[in-house]
C-alpha cells in the first residue's frame, strides 16, 4: 500500500492511501510504501509542475519515425519525441494554454538508448507565440551515464504562455534531440 501527503511533510500509515490518478493542488507530493507488516520503504517525492491538460504542441524542428512532439509532455517517461538527424540545434514549442509565471523547467531524457540527450540549450518564452524573450541557457552534464530528470531554475521568473526549448549541444555529438518529458514550474 502507498500512502502520500500533499503538504510536503513525511507520510505515515495514517496518511492518505494512493488508489489511482488524482489532481493535486500541491507543488510537492511525498509518498511511502508500507507493507502489510508495517515495514516502510524509502520516501519518494515529486515536484509538481504546471498541469498539462491544456498544453498544445505548437511546433517542432522535425519529427523522426512518427515520434510526435506531444510525447514530450504526455506524462509517460517510456514515450518520447525525437527530431530528425539534422544537427545539434533542435527545438520544441509548447502552448501552455494560459499565461504563467515560470521559475524553472525540467527535462527528462529518453532512456531506451543514449541517443538525443540534450546536453545544453536555451529556453525562450512568449506571451503571443510570435515575439520571444530569452529565459536563460542551461547545461546538463553526464546524461549518458545518468539519464535522470534535470531541472534548470531561471534567474528571474518569466511570464509566458508559450515556451520554446532549444538544444545547442546534444550529448555524444548526436545530431537528433529526444525528449521523454518536459515540465514547467511556477513559484
Amino acid at each position: 500500500m502507498v500512502q502520500f501527503l500533499e503538504d510536503g511533510t513525511i507520510p505515515s500509515a495514517t496518511s492518505q492511501k494512493y488508489s489511482g490518478a488524482f489532481e493535486s493542488k500541491s507543488k510537492l507530493i511525498k509518498a511511502i510504501a508500507i507493507d502489510k507488516d508495517g515495514a516502510k520503504g524509502a520516501i519518494a517525492q515529486k515536484e509538481m509542475g504546471i498541469p498539462k491538460q491544456r498544453w498544445n504542441l505548437v511546433a517542432t524542428s522535425s519529427t523522426l519515425d512518427g515520434k510526435d512532439g506531444r510525447e514530450a509532455f504526455d506524462e509517460r517517461a517510456d514515450s518520447y519525441w525525437q527530431s530528425q538527424v539534422t544537427g545539434p540545434v533542435q527545438e520544441l514549442v509548447v502552448d501552455l494554454g494560459t499565461a504563467y509565471s515560470i521559475v524553472a523547467f525540467s527535462y527528462t531524457p529518453q532512456r531506451k538508448n543514449a541517443e538525443g540527450m540534450m546536453q545544453s540549450g536555451k529556453l525562450s518564452v512568449s506571451s503571443d507565440g510570435a515575439h520571444w524573450e530569452d529565459a536563460g541557457s542551461f547545461e546538463f552534464g553526464n546524461l549518458i551515464n545518468d539519464p535522470s530528470t534535470r531541472t534548470y531554475r531561471l534567474k528571474n521568473a518569466k511570464k509566458a504562455r508559450f515556451v520554446k526549448v532549444e538544444s545547442t549541444v546534444i550529448a555524444g555529438k548526436s545530431q537528433s534531440l529526444a525528449i521523454a518529458e518536459l515540465d514547467f514550474f511556477t513559484p
